[in-house]
């Protein structure tokens, strides 16, 4: 029993990582979305501008008005950050312009150690630009993560994002 409490409350605090990690992005606290990641933490969002088929794998351009070409391009463009402060200077410098919401929905939490986890977030967001390639984006799909406990606190160590769904405009 006293494992299986261990278990549901480090999940707990995984879920209330990740939440900050969202509400962080969308009122633009850019500390606190530092805060979640380990100080050598890797960000990998080149996969939030292009889908792939969820049968196939195949990558498309689903409820797009951009070509695939084009959003092959904008994904090459987004490149790995590594680092706590310099994430959240590049989620800064990503959101000039821009409004977001994020929607987080039920993980797979898995503990590969007493302090090491994963985890699989079905997510869904929008974005809404006021300049750019784009002037809306509503994308579907996932964050692949591995966590570590530092400080008695949960952060995140990895984080990539790929999608099934995306809409462009």
């Amino acid at each position: 029993m006293e494992e299986e409490a261990w278990r549901l409350r480090n999940i707990e605090a995984i879920k209330q990582c990740k939440a900050r990690y969202c509400y962080s992005v969308d009122a633009r606290d850019w500390s606190g979305f530092a805060s979640v990641f380990a100080p050598d933490a890797v960000w990998d969002i080149s996969g939030c501008m292009i889908a792939r088929h969820p049968e196939t794998g195949e990558w498309n351009s689903i409820g797009s008005s951009f070509s695939l070409e084009e959003l092959e391009e904008f994904s090459r463009a987004i490149q790995p950050v590594a680092g706590a402060e310099a994430i959240a200077a590049a989620g800064k410098a990503a959101m000039i312009g821009k409004s977001s919401f994020h929607k987080l929905f039920a993980p797979i939490i898995e503990f590969t150690a007493a302090d090491q986890a994963k985890a699989i977030w079905p997510s869904e967001d929008h974005v809404h630009a006021s300049d750019g390639p784009f002037v809306y984006m509503n994308g579907i799909g996932y964050y692949h993560e591995t966590y570590e406990h530092l400080d008695g606190r949960w952060r995140i160590k990895t984080c990539n994002v790929s999608r099934i769904f995306l809409t462009i405009r």
